[in-house]
């Protein structure tokens, strides 16, 4: 049986969130989402291999290449390297000038010749943040959808800081809670939103930006102890993209009232 035809990347991210929660096996995600073990490993895979776009469909591969750059010239352009050292993009920026009749490949297409030959070293990148897509996030039931976010800090009378934890409704824009916490942790978040949760039900969906205890940058899907939490308890974390604060801007602006 194939992914659901609603929504495949949705399905996809799904069973990611699953399988990073560690509450499921291999096995039972195949049989939940109808899809063979294998698939469920091509999947995992990628997402491991490119967090951002991993998930998405993928042109087929062509049996043949028509446009690959000729043995000739990719010699000629890894002589080149090892004779100035330069980098792909201006390797081939210098040697379009002073060799202007050699059909030269794109930057791009030299850096994968010269990588090949284990001439390039590919840079170390930091785990990216998986954020699930909000165009999928139709909020049309007030109880669907909640949103957290942190209010920055300030300092109080008495020297200390307070770092305030709000939980809110977009679709009502009911404010669940506005307490003062000491940090930014998630010892001191877990009980807020259980008190949310026991006098408000839970929703299907936690809205939040990319900060602590809501994300980490460097884990699988950034999930914390907090977003593992909810997963197990059926909630599926949506995190705005970073930078972006107006993808929840009803609950940005709400902080801007608080903070007056």
């Amino acid at each position: 049986m194939p992914w659901k035809e609603v929504s495949r990347m949705e399905e996809r991210e799904r069973m990611i969130l699953k399988y990073a929660s560690g509450m499921y096996r291999k096995s039972e995600l195949a049989r939940e989402f109808g899809v063979s073990r294998p698939t469920i490993d091509k999947w995992i895979a990628r997402y491991e291999d490119d967090p951002i776009n991993g998930l998405e469909d993928q042109a087929p591969i062509p049996k043949t290449t028509p446009h690959k750059t000729d043995p000739e010239i990719a010699t000629m352009l890894i002589e080149r390297k090892r004779r100035y050292g330069w980098g792909p993009r201006k390797l081939v920026k210098v040697l379009r000038k002073t060799e202007p009749e050699v059909a030269w490949p794109f930057p791009s297409t030299a850096g994968e010749i010269l990588r090949a030959a284990g001439l390039v070293k590919p840079r170390r990148r930091s785990n990216p943040i998986a954020t699930w897509s909000l165009k999928t996030l139709d909020i049309t039931d007030v109880a669907e959808t909640m949103t957290g976010d942190h209010k920055g800090q300030f300092r109080m009378g008495n020297g200390e800081y307070s770092y305030p934890l709000t939980l809110a409704n977009p679709h009502s824009r009911f404010v669940y809670a506005i307490e003062s916490l000491s940090s930014t942790s998630y010892s001191e978040a877990r009980p807020v939103f259980e008190q949310v949760f026991k006098e408000h039900g839970i929703p299907r969906w936690m809205l939040t930006d990319n900060g602590g205890p809501f994300c980490c940058s460097q884990a699988l899907c950034g999930l914390t102890r907090l977003s593992v939490w909810w997963i197990k308890m059926g909630i599926q974390p949506v995190r705005i993209r970073k930078g972006s604060p107006w993808q929840n801007g009803i609950h940005e602006r709400m902080h801007k009232t608080l903070k007056e």
